[in-house]
């Protein structure tokens, strides 16, 4: 066997663990497509893990195990190590990460679930699966969150989940209760849809709450959006429940009360209503130095302005270019704020529009659209233009096209939109020939408030 070139080795793993980042973040891009992430950062991140891997024992010994010990360290570091534990051979490598789980703090703990989740390696399922009852705690917990993806359905186990005396288990049990037969565990996940103790267990509830269907779960969910205050943790997310969902009176009512006081949560939740009277409101907010972007976006994907004329944008957004122009360039070292954050905030990554020319043209593109339809980039919203979406836009924009997929087929077609870009990809493959029973989906019509 050839001698290893340690160098070269310790270079996959430090560019693994960069690579994971990027490639997290470009599932939140206004820049990439899921085409784009799984040529892109995927391919690269796929390519160091098979480089460690290539290896073999030595590296994982030498290299990647020892990360387990301070899992906490860093998080794209532990999903790094995760990733090429659970993609290799070594059924000893596997495992071993799989135990770091029980002693993991939540950093750690979401290295390792993002790990396992992004790799398709035959048996870890089953592996993150075995052995649950003697499982507690953190171990538990990201075992669950790591399986919820891959549709394993627990049935009568999930109710003692839900109603475990650790948060974390009750989060991860309220995921997995998407899959699940089970009537006493929807009844349980009920009980969590009511419970304000722990928000982010009651999120998570009321989620797959609404994906299944339960009675008084939209009821809840509309009244915990309407309730919330700029700068609550959960406004963005309740709000885009009733953006996705509501009828054309809850949407009124939601553009409204953004309409009072416009920020960057509430105006992303009225783009997702995709209704015209979106597309106003953000057209009154095109020279808000605060929100122009996101009101540029959502002209692009409620009435269709194009992205790629020129026209239309005074830039392209930030993208953290380095360069001789000084508003890419590093400053002069004595100028350097060394704790500034690099990674600028997603919405200046949008485009930067052009208010004076985007006014003149949604002047004459106004007419087009039925004030009381809901549209995605300029066409009606129904279940095939929603695969679309998620076929065509960025990843930015393909989460909640996700989400209400899964709300408007209860569940039935669903797409896990921080998977791996090629299990994705398989997903919607496989939902391509289903058009007659995507056109079926309703996407027009919606629940009112009560």
């Amino acid at each position: 066997m050839t001698a290893l070139l340690w160098d070269v080795q310790l270079e996959y793993l430090t560019e693994a663990e960069f690579t994971f980042e990027a490639w997290e973040r470009s599932l939140d891009s206004p820049s990439f497509t899921l085409r784009e992430v799984h040529e892109g950062p995927e391919a690269r991140l796929r390519a160091y893990i098979r480089g460690l891997l290539v290896g073999g024992e030595p590296v994982l010994q030498r290299l990647v195990l020892p990360i387990f010990d301070a899992p906490d360290e860093d998080r794209f570091k532990t999903a790094a190590a995760t990733l090429a534990a659970a993609s290799s051979p070594n059924l000893d490598a596997r495992a071993h990460a799989l135990e770091t789980m029980a002693r993991a703090g939540k950093e750690g703990l979401w290295g390792l679930v993002r790990g396992f989740q992004h790799t398709n390696r035959k048996g870890i399922g089953r592996l993150l699966a075995t052995g649950l009852a003697e499982c507690e705690g953190s171990a538990l917990a990201g075992r669950l969150e790591a399986l919820a993806p891959r549709g394993l359905d627990p049935k009568k186990r999930l109710v003692a989940w839900l109603g475990d005396g650790d948060p974390q288990v009750r989060r991860s049990a309220a995921m997995l209760a998407r899959n699940t037969a089970s009537a006493a565990a929807m009844r349980a996940l009920n009980e969590l849809v009511r419970d304000d103790s722990e928000p982010e267990v009651q999120l998570e509830a009321i989620e797959t709450a609404l994906v299944r269907g339960l009675p008084g779960s939209w009821q809840v969910a509309s009244g915990l959006a309407l309730g919330a205050k700029a700068g609550d943790a959960h406004r963005r997310r309740a709000l885009a429940w009733l953006a996705l969902q509501g009828d054309a009176e809850a949407h009124a009512t939601l553009i409204a009360e953004v309409r009072k006081a416009p920020d960057a949560d509430g105006l992303w939740a009225v783009g997702l209503t995709g209704r015209p009277a979106a597309v106003e409101l953000a057209v009154e907010l095109l020279d808000d130095p605060r929100l122009a972007r996101v009101a540029g976006e959502v002209l692009a994907f409620v009435a269709g302005l194009p992205l790629d004329d020129k026209r239309w944008w005074l830039d392209d957004g930030a993208r953290g270019l380095v360069g001789a122009d000084p508003e890419e360039a590093l400053p002069p070292l004595a100028k350097d704020d060394l704790d500034a954050n690099l990674v600028p905030p997603v919405e200046l990554e949008l485009h930067g529009p052009n208010p004076k020319i985007i006014r003149r043209w949604w002047s004459g593109q106004r007419e087009r659209l039925e004030a009381d339809g809901r549209y995605l980039c300029g066409r009606p919203l129904d279940g095939r233009r929603l695969l679309w979406g998620l076929r065509e836009l960025p990843t930015r924009r393909r989460h909640p096209l996700a989400l209400e997929l899964a709300l408007r087929s209860h569940g039935t077609h669903g797409v896990d939109t921080r998977a791996a870009a090629r299990t994705q990809l398989a997903t919607q493959a496989k939902l391509g020939p289903q058009r007659e029973a995507l056109a079926a989906i309703d996407c027009q019509s919606g629940l009112p408030l009560l």
